[in-house]
């Protein structure tokens, strides 16, 4: 029996097309991708022959607006901003993280890319060709339920970040943002405190809410004087999760669904 553990399980992979162990992923490792829940160690060996391994280091593009291009990519470790280009600049509309699936639009209607997608952190990502995903991973079983799961999780997120929009003055904005940044990315550090392995300027926070860059900074001040969060330049800890949840209603965050880093 295949032991999912095993880095190598599977055989190694070399550059003419045969395995070599760098290219694949422990079976243990995809099996806590949410797309391929529920695989058996067989459909995850079959899955494991196309998904191949890529690092990526911070500022590196992964996807760029407008390119055509139907390949998905799986985040495994690490995190990346999402943009769409505004004029001469551009603008954040948010970050993703482990365990998301990123491209898969493009696959399913073959229209161009709807945004960039750049490295926050340093990244791990599996990479499948559209051919390969709908050949040899869409028919396995469970795949289209993970999906839908998937497709309605991020529905409801941007619902959820709607309705905040609309309904929550701009404090209630920035505090909801700032709980998913630390729910989706945050570390635990012993002191129960949420660690954000990156900084992310007041002018990107202050376009993720939909406001001003000078009233980010005068809600940051407040906040970091009460003990509530550290803002530094390359990272953002939040002291007091429930202080910034008191801020808005407690019904909008029950809609969300939790994600891959809290569910692990």
């Amino acid at each position: 029996m295949l032991d999912p553990n095993r880095p190598n399980a599977l055989g190694p992979y070399s550059y003419n097309g045969q395995r070599n162990a760098r290219d694949e992923f422990p079976l243990a490792s995809l099996q806590q991708v949410p797309l391929f829940q529920k695989l058996s160690l067989e459909e995850l060996k079959a899955v494991s022959g196309v998904v191949k391994r890529r690092t990526i280091v911070p500022d590196e593009l992964l996807l760029t607006e407008d390119d055509v291009d139907s390949t998905l990519f799986l985040i495994m470790e690490g995190a990346f901003k999402v943009t769409v280009r505004k004029g001469e600049s551009t603008v954040l509309l948010g970050l993703c993280g482990r365990g998301e699936l990123l491209g898969e639009l493009a696959a399913i209607d073959g229209h161009a890319r709807s945004a960039t997608v750049t490295a926050q952190t340093p990244c791990t990502v599996g990479v499948v060709s559209a051919s390969n995903f709908w050949d040899k991973v869409w028919p396995l079983p469970v795949i289209p339920l993970n999906m839908a799961h998937l497709l309605t999780g991020r529905v409801r997120r941007l619902t959820a970040k709607v309705q905040a929009m609309a309904t929550l003055d701009v404090r209630g904005r920035l505090a909801y943002q700032m709980v998913s940044l630390a729910r989706d990315h945050g570390d635990k550090a012993p002191d129960k405190s949420l660690f954000i392995p990156f900084g992310l300027t007041q002018l990107e926070l202050a376009q993720m809410v939909g406001t001003s860059r000078v009233q980010v900074n005068q809600l940051m001040i407040t906040w970091t004087r009460h003990g509530i969060l550290t803002a530094k330049r390359n990272c953002i800890t939040v002291n007091r999760l429930d202080s910034l949840c008191q801020m808005f209603p407690a019904s909008l965050d029950a809609i969300v669904p939790r994600s891959a880093r809290e569910l692990n």
